[in-house]
């Protein structure tokens, strides 16, 4: 499965891949505090096995996401 289908399923990751975006873009970021206590525990609630949603219950789905969200902070 690729981003963008996940994103298909779990719209909510599309918006925090955006916040991402502009948090990645404040050079002052602590970009290992963002990942660890804001990125991370919300990627557990969208996709993986605490998902909502039957199909996104996969670690390998969390892995694309996680990576994901790590290139757009530049972490």
């Amino acid at each position: 499965m690729t981003w963008e289908q996940i994103v298909s399923i779990e719209p909510r990751l599309g918006k925090l891949a955006e916040r991402a975006s502009r948090e990645s873009n404040n050079a002052s970021s602590d970009k290992c505090r963002l990942w660890n206590f804001i990125y991370k525990p919300e990627l557990y609630k969208l996709v993986g096995w605490e998902s909502r949603h039957k199909e996104l219950k996969n670690p390998a789905l969390f892995e694309i996401a996680s990576r994901k969200i790590c290139d757009i902070l530049r972490y």
